[in-house]
């Protein structure tokens, strides 16, 4: 019987780079008992470029969903993408920018979040006084913060590269949002309604039994923003994983991830 716990899902939508391939076998590696399949648009060719993952289920999808970033976005908050996947609990996204350290998934699963992604993590934020901290919190104060690159966004839990989602309460949340609101995600203005901010934000509005983790438990999870600082913060402990390492904290990452040498 296979394990119906978890279906790690790896997004793709062109020929791989060879780092990008050997994140992504790493990551076969480290979730190894879960079903492990590719999303794929309908005229993706799966070629050698994909080494093991030439092995792996592709569920296909129309093209239009993987020809942008507003594409992918909206096939993040498509109930097809979650029914499709209906016979288990949980989907992990794992897009090629992602680099895994630890078999632990199953450990995460049996947290019963229905959403984790590494914090948009920021310790200029963390180091205000008690009177900045409601300041922050006030909607004018957010109404700014919109304007100066997601200042609001700091600490909350987090970036969809690297992320865990249930898949029951995703349909459902889908189910009871509102139709405005949904239609402001599908046709965005900004990335202020990229899909992670609508997991991260919105969901807890829509569905008051969704559960996200506090912040700081999720940067054991995964980290993306000042990683060195979040390791310290965490005791030198590594997490489950992190995001774009190519392109964030990649000195830092040199030391741990062999790859990148």
């Amino acid at each position: 019987m296979s394990n119906k716990k978890c279906v790690v899902v790896i997004p793709a939508y062109r020929k791989l780079q060879p780092i990008e391939l050997s994140f992504l076998e790493n990551g076969l590696q480290k979730t190894e008992g879960f079903e492990q399949v590719i999303i794929a648009p309908e005229r993706l060719i799966i070629e050698e470029s994909f080494g093991k993952l030439r092995n792996l289920r592709v569920e296909r999808f129309p093209n239009h969903f993987f020809d942008s970033i507003k594409g992918y976005n909206r096939l993040m908050i498509s109930s097809d993408l979650y029914s499709r996947f209906a016979d288990f609990e949980y989907l992990l996204i794992h897009q090629s920018d992602v680099y895994l350290f630890k078999n632990e998934l199953d450990y995460w699963c049996n947290q019963s979040y229905d959403y984790i992604g590494a914090p948009w993590y920021k310790t200029s934020a963390l180091t205000k006084g008690p009177l900045h901290a409601w300041l922050y919190r006030t909607i004018w104060q957010r109404i700014l913060a919109r304007k100066r690159k997601n200042g609001w966004l700091a600490n909350k839990v987090g970036n969809g590269g690297l992320s865990l989602r249930n898949i029951s309460s995703a349909l459902k949340t889908l189910e009871l949002c509102n139709v405005d609101l949904y239609e402001r995600y599908w046709n965005p203005k900004s990335h202020n309604y990229n899909e992670d901010i609508f997991w991260s934000i919105e969901a807890v509005k829509i569905n008051r039994a969704f559960r996200i983790p506090h912040w700081e438990e999720a940067l054991q999870f995964a980290l993306e923003f000042e990683p060195e600082n979040a390791v310290k913060r965490m005791g030198g402990k590594l997490p489950f994983g992190c995001h774009a390492p190519l392109l964030i904290g990649t000195d830092f990452w040199r030391k741990h991830i062999p790859e990148l040498n």
